[in-house]
Protein backbone atom coordinates (compact mmCIF):
# COMPACT_ATOMS: atom_id res chain seq x y z
CA UNK A 1 0.00 0.00 0.00
CA UNK A 2 3.09 2.19 -0.02
CA UNK A 3 2.87 4.16 -3.26
CA UNK A 4 5.79 6.44 -2.37
CA UNK A 5 9.17 5.53 -0.90
CA UNK A 6 9.58 7.69 2.21
CA UNK A 7 12.05 5.35 3.91
CA UNK A 8 11.54 2.52 6.38
CA UNK A 9 10.34 4.95 9.05
CA UNK A 10 7.67 6.45 6.79
CA UNK A 11 6.56 2.99 5.65
CA UNK A 12 6.32 1.76 9.23
CA UNK A 13 4.33 4.83 10.26
CA UNK A 14 1.89 4.37 7.39
CA UNK A 15 1.45 0.69 8.23
CA UNK A 16 0.83 1.50 11.90
CA UNK A 17 -1.72 4.14 10.96
CA UNK A 18 -3.53 1.69 8.68
CA UNK A 19 -3.59 -0.96 11.40
CA UNK A 20 -4.93 1.55 13.92
CA UNK A 21 -7.64 2.65 11.50
CA UNK A 22 -8.66 -0.96 10.84
CA UNK A 23 -8.74 -1.67 14.59
CA UNK A 24 -10.88 1.41 15.18
CA UNK A 25 -13.30 0.31 12.47
CA UNK A 26 -13.43 -3.19 13.95
CA UNK A 27 -14.28 -1.77 17.36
Amino acid sequence: MTHARAGNLGSAQEKVKEVLDIAANGM
